[in-house]
């Protein structure tokens, strides 16, 4: 009979047997190597937790504004910080085994926050990630923050928030989901990083010499957005909220700059692209917190990366360390954001 039913097993899921989960030989961690992708995978997983609404996306964090910051609409450009931010947080639940274990390209973690400055202060302590190298990636302690309908519902109809949308369509981040993210680099001839390295940027490092190599976040980051379409269109109609959709409109390149950034850095980096043909729409300032550490291209479209090495090119020129970022949302087609670091 003890025969009979372990058939059974092999033949039937555990799940819906009973029978023991094999443990011997389980599945290996889904191989992913392309961002989209990735991102649909994560997005389906958190579905579960929120809901399948269709009025809300689930992208990478690549900037991560506050709940309640409005952006335009196809850009990660703020409109507002402060207009829509709820009269009370949403309270975070735990979401726990929200994720498996998933393998990813060298490339594809690099997009989810393994960026090249942690892998260059990698490289200086003797561990060298090359392009062909798979990495491990789990999320510990998931959880989720983010406005429910009724909260939205309120938030937008305050008159300040009506104020900025009415008559345009903005993008609002609505929540986060939030873990600590593990790379993990097998054991390999590269992995002999000395045991005494406990941190490099926001990452703890776990292992060395004699085991593979973790790095973990130091804390819960929110690295997975929650983004709603929102629009009114007068003071009498109630706000709407959907899911953010690509703009119809003709790509563009736009350069952002720090204000306090006296340089005629944005304009050399315009002048530059346009003898490049690229359409640029000038240059933006923008305050101090809203600007990233290190110069960065964002590009939103698989299609427009060439355009972006292009652009990025030029702006290493003067900015060595600038860097190419994949950002999730729809776009429009040839959209391309220039990015120039803070003043410290």
């Amino acid at each position: 009979m003890k025969s009979k039913i372990l058939v059974l097993c092999f033949l039937v899921s555990p799940v819906l047997t009973g029978c023991p989960a094999n443990t011997l030989n389980p599945p290996p961690p889904l191989y992913f190597n392309h961002f989209d992708a990735f991102q649909a995978e994560l997005a389906a997983r958190s579905a579960q937790k929120i809901g399948s609404a269709d009025d809300f996306k689930i992208i990478v964090t690549q900037v991560a504004y506050p709940i309640g910051t409005l952006m335009r609409a196809g850009s990660t450009i703020p409109i507002d910080y402060s207009a829509c931010i709820p009269a009370t947080a949403p309270v975070a639940y735990d979401a726990p085994n929200l994720f498996p274990a998933y393998t990813l390209s060298k490339a594809l973690a690099v997009d989810l926050g393994l960026d090249n400055d942690v892998i260059k202060k990698l490289a200086d302590f003797g561990v060298n990630v090359s392009a062909s190298d798979k990495i491990q990636f789990s999320v510990k302690g998931s959880s989720v923050q983010t406005l429910a309908d009724t909260d939205l519902n309120k938030t937008l109809r305050n008159p300040g928030c009506r104020e900025i949308i009415k008559g345009n369509t903005a993008w609002l981040v609505r929540g986060y989901i939030e873990g600590q993210r593990d790379f993990s680099l097998e054991k390999n001839g590269r992995v002999t990083i000395d045991g005494n390295i406990q941190k490099i940027a926001s990452f703890n490092v776990n292992g060395g010499k004699e085991s593979g190599l973790s790095l973990v976040d130091d804390k819960s980051v929110g690295f997975l957005q929650i983004i709603s379409q929102v629009s009114t269109v007068s003071d009498s109609t109630s706000p709407v909220f959907e899911k953010p959709t690509a703009q119809n409109i003709p790509g563009r390149t736009y350069i952002q700059q720090d204000r306090q950034d006296t340089s005629e850095s944005g304009l050399e980096i315009s002048k530059a692209l346009k003898l490049k043909q690229f359409r640029v729409m000038g240059v933006e300032k923008l305050a101090t917190s809203e600007m990233p550490d290190t110069a960065q291209v964002r590009f939103f479209n698989d299609q427009d990366k060439q355009a972006a090495e292009e652009a990025l090119a030029e702006l290493r020129q003067l900015y060595p360390g600038a860097t190419l970022k994949r950002v999730g949302l729809p776009a429009a087609s040839g959209h391309l954001e220039i990015w120039l670091p803070k003043v410290r």
